[in-house]
């Protein structure tokens, strides 16, 4: 089972399907985003808020074995362009994220990142939240060796596109050497 948290309009869902990764479910909380993504993909994430769906985990629901959790949590909160507030912004999901790996316990996690969730007054946050999987022992590094990938989803900037496409090409192989 491939799990995406946050699925949003499907860009990342995209990029994984080119890499040979398919998403088997994936969640959103916002109505239109789960839309675009039925008009981009051709299937519809479920509707559900993240925060429930951890709710329903802890209560004992499973959706069975994840091999894959994809997770592009709200980048509002840590963006450059925006106010900054990270934590104490309440479209923060990075701690919801982070619980739904512990309960799942997946094979292996992607963290999409946003400019600025990892620079200056962010990064205590980063490594007291995202740095804590550590022990989850169950991350896939990018070649710089950082969980949060710096190519967040396909854009019409080809070169970052193709990077994501390079990475998650490299992550395919990685998820592949990992499988028994």
């Amino acid at each position: 089972m491939n799990l995406e948290l946050f699925s949003c309009s499907g860009g990342l869902a995209e990029g994984l399907r080119r890499a040979g990764i398919l998403i088997d479910l994936s969640v959103d909380f916002d109505e239109d985003a789960c839309a675009s993504y039925e008009r981009n993909l051709g299937t519809r994430p479920v509707l559900l808020d993240v925060r429930d769906l951890a709710r329903m985990v802890r209560a004992g629901w499973r959706i069975g074995p994840v091999d894959l959790l994809v997770a592009d949590p709200p980048c509002t909160p840590w963006s450059r362009a925006g106010k900054r507030q990270g934590r104490a912004d309440e479209r923060d999901m990075i701690d919801a994220t982070i619980e739904l790996i512990r309960l799942l316990r997946p094979h292996a996690y992607l963290i999409a990142n946003v400019p600025g969730l990892d620079d200056g007054p962010n990064w205590p946050i980063v490594q007291k939240t995202i740095g804590s999987l550590d022990e989850v022992d169950r991350a896939i590094l990018d070649p710089g060796g950082s969980i949060c990938f710096t190519a967040k989803k396909p854009s019409p900037d080809t070169a970052r596109h193709d990077e994501l496409i390079s990475r998650l090409d490299q992550i395919s192989a990685q998820l592949a050497a990992l499988r028994p």
